[in-house]
């Protein structure tokens, strides 16, 4: 309970204002701008909007790429989670995190692998070529098979961690009755699998969402969806009431997919709180675990080590890494320096909205918990393109507009719910009754925040900033819209150079860029490990 209605009440306006000058207005500032002309209202760029053979194409290409890399990533994800948290399979230890490398690494990064191995003139394409005569590729890697190829094993351990949570909140009782009158099997399907099929789907539901914001990955493997099309249209023909006409159905579409995602976990909750929470055995599965160990060898090999891999031996030796220092030197400097400014300001900013959705149990926090994750439907382009619309005039917005602080307002922007979430789940774990016993004493909300929970919220605040960092690593849809005259990241330089054709220095980029997110994530991972005292952490 917060200590008073004062401190609840500014608490939620300071959020609110925070959130709205963040993510609101420059979407919404955008589609104003986009109505308004010389002559007043104009719904022109609307009219062609609606019909635009082409945008219908677009439509149909975006959900096409969408709904089936979901379907691919939830076909994937909850199999493996099963595999992972509920049976007896060898080295699981070491398969979770290897399986969860997909998801902080940059979907585009792995794009460039597989055009590496199954381009045009990609490794296998020319071996069949002299092996056997082959002059196409085995699998068409460009338009709808490669992009949902590339997304699904990116986007995959999305619903396989959602869906771990969710396995280790069955509640063991169930499963030892089940055992006791109809055997491991039907327990499995009838009581496991079942309570754990809405978080899969809810994670599905999520990789609808980031799929259809996704803009590297169509891009490079030429598939024509919104989020492209908005690049085009702004970037090559400065088409600016076309593209935010463009940027509506992919924004209406992300928050409709949104709201289905809550609907999914609407009073679902997969994080015990309790330290004495009883947990569900592991299953036996005999011979069948061997089966069960093969498949996550094999889907590690093609979604990691094999992507990995070819861009190492594309890089070659160290003196790529050292063209790539030299080449791109600058650009590395950048994106470390807004990625730890973005970092910091999110794990600030994110931490009085936090502290309103875990302490209070108000109607107004309940619905700005919802309005906090509303950063995720809005794609990096449209993001991006609003921004524009706001900052790109005179006076101090186009100070702020010329500089790379427009890059930290994106991507706090972008990476907000991530910042939010991960503060609400410490402070979750946090007994508000150290709050309570302190406001007894007569100590000032202020004070107890700052001498009570703030010690104890360092570790999961330190998670936040690690994890926002590394996001911001990799943010290329909104940065390379938004990238100010002489101000490159290191993800726009790569994605540039990668349409001039893949060499040694473009993969050293890669490989370079991979490890800036991994090298921080492992030495997260290591702190969290020690603490834990060696267990398995709970998810």
């Amino acid at each position: 309970m917060i200590s008073s209605a004062r401190t609840a009440r500014w608490t939620l306006i300071i959020g609110v204002i925070l959130f709205g000058v963040l993510v609101l207005a420059p979407v919404v500032w955008m589609f104003a701008s986009s109505v308004s002309g010389d002559q007043g209202l104009s719904l022109q760029a609307y009219r062609q909007l609606l019909t635009s053979a082409r945008q219908w194409g677009l439509l149909r290409n975006s959900l096409l790429m969408a709904g089936a890399t979901s379907a691919a990533a939830i076909a994937l994800g909850l199999p493996l989670a099963f595999l992972l948290i509920r049976t007896q399979l060898p080295l699981s230890r070491f398969f979770l995190p290897l399986l969860i490398t997909p998801a902080v690494v940059p979907s585009y990064v792995f794009a460039m692998a597989w055009i590496h191995l199954l381009g045009k003139r990609g490794f296998i394409t020319v071996y069949m070529e002299r092996l056997v005569g082959l002059r196409e590729p085995v699998l068409n890697l460009y338009g709808m098979p490669g992009t949902v190829l590339v997304l699904s094993l990116s986007y995959f351990p999305i619903v396989m961690l959602i869906t771990c949570m969710a396995l280790k909140a069955v509640d063991a009782r169930h499963e030892e009755a089940g055992m006791l009158y109809v055997g491991w099997k039907r327990t499995l399907f009838g009581i496991t699998l079942k309570q754990a099929l809405p978080a899969s789907l809810a994670g599905g539901v999520l990789v609808f969402v980031l799929s259809l914001a996704n803009f590297g990955v169509p891009s490079l493997l030429g598939l024509h969806v919104y989020t492209v099309e908005i690049y085009s249209k702004f970037n090559a023909f400065y088409d600016v009431p076309g593209a935010t006409a463009s940027a509506f159905p992919l924004l209406m579409l992300c928050l409709l997919a949104l709201l289905a995602y809550r609907l999914c976990l609407r009073r679902r909750s997969y994080v015990s709180l309790s330290t004495h929470a009883r947990r569900a055995g592991l299953m036996a599965l005999g011979a069948w675990r061997w089966i069960g160990f093969a498949v996550c060898c094999l889907i590690a090999v093609v979604a990691v080590i094999l992507p990995v891999g070819i861009l190492l031996r594309q890089a070659g030796g160290l003196s790529s890494y050292i063209k790539a220092f030299q080449s791109a030197g600058d650009e590395m400097a950048n994106s470390l320096l807004t990625g730890a400014l973005a970092a910091t300001a999110l794990t600030l900013l994110g931490f009085p909205v936090a502290y309103l959705v875990a302490r209070s149990r108000s109607r107004a926090s309940a619905a700005f918990d919802f309005l906090a994750f509303v950063p995720f439907a809005v794609p990096g382009t449209v993001l991006g393109l609003g921004l524009i619309r706001l900052w790109n005039r005179p006076g101090a917005f186009g100070l702020v507009y010329g500089s790379a602080a427009i890059l930290i307002l994106a991507y706090a922007a972008r990476f907000f719910p991530i910042s939010e979430k991960g503060l609400a789940l410490g402070l979750e774990r946090i007994d508000s009754r150290l709050e309570e016993a302190a406001a007894v004493s007569g100590v000032s909300w202020f004070t107890s925040v700052g001498k009570v929970v703030l010690p104890l919220l360092w570790p999961a605040a330190a998670a936040v900033w690690i994890l926002t960092f590394v996001f911001c690593l990799g943010e290329l849809s909104a940065s390379v819209l938004v990238s100010p005259p002489g101000f490159t990241t290191l993800p726009v330089r790569l994605f540039t150079l990668m349409h001039y054709g893949m060499n040694q220095v473009v993969a050293a980029l890669a490989i370079i860029l991979v490890l800036f997110i991994l090298v921080p994530l492992l030495l997260l991972s290591l702190v969290m490990l020690r603490r834990s005292g060696g267990r398995r952490a709970a998810y």
